[in-house]
């Protein structure tokens, strides 16, 4: 009976605290819809989609284009290596980044892929959301070492 009271006291006690437990919410990290946006002129290109995969991975595939060349509905990456699955296969659903390691608060992710499908570069990749607005995530590809690459800058879809 003592054991039921000290549990219920001492229950009672974390009440007020319970509020101040936070769970990650999905708008804080990466994951989620994004609008990609051209580094060059700043036109929005697609909607990509990044997650979680079940290696523990993070993933992002193409889910909408937002141009379309004349006359295709669903181009396809013909400019991707010969040798890479995604060669010749439709972009809508297309994988661009592949095999990120998320940080713990997932507000970043690094050592992954990025898969130009215009030119059919793939780079190195890393993504963080910017320190000023959780709505833009920071993508950087780049060869060999973090600072010889270029940045887009990604809106989340709302």
């Amino acid at each position: 009976m003592s054991n039921l009271i000290c549990t219920l006291f001492f229950g009672l006690l974390l009440i007020p605290f319970s509020n101040q437990i936070t769970i990650p919410s999905s708008t804080k990290t990466i994951v989620g819809t994004w609008v990609s946006v051209d580094d060059q002129t700043g036109e929005e290109r697609s909607h990509i989609k990044i997650y979680k995969a079940k290696n523990g991975l993070y993933y992002g595939k193409v889910i909408k284009l937002l141009f379309k060349p004349e006359g295709q509905e669903n181009p396809k990456c013909t400019r991707c290596p010969k040798d890479d699955y995604r060669y010749n296969q439709p972009i809508i659903g297309l994988v661009l980044l592949s095999k990120m390691q998320g940080s713990k608060d997932l507000r970043a992710a690094k050592k992954g892929k990025v898969l130009d499908p215009e030119s059919g570069y793939i780079a190195d990749c890393q993504v963080e959301l910017s320190d000023n607005d959780v709505d833009v995530l920071k993508v950087r590809g780049y060869w060999k070492m973090v600072s010889l690459g270029v940045t887009q800058t990604w809106k989340r879809l709302k």
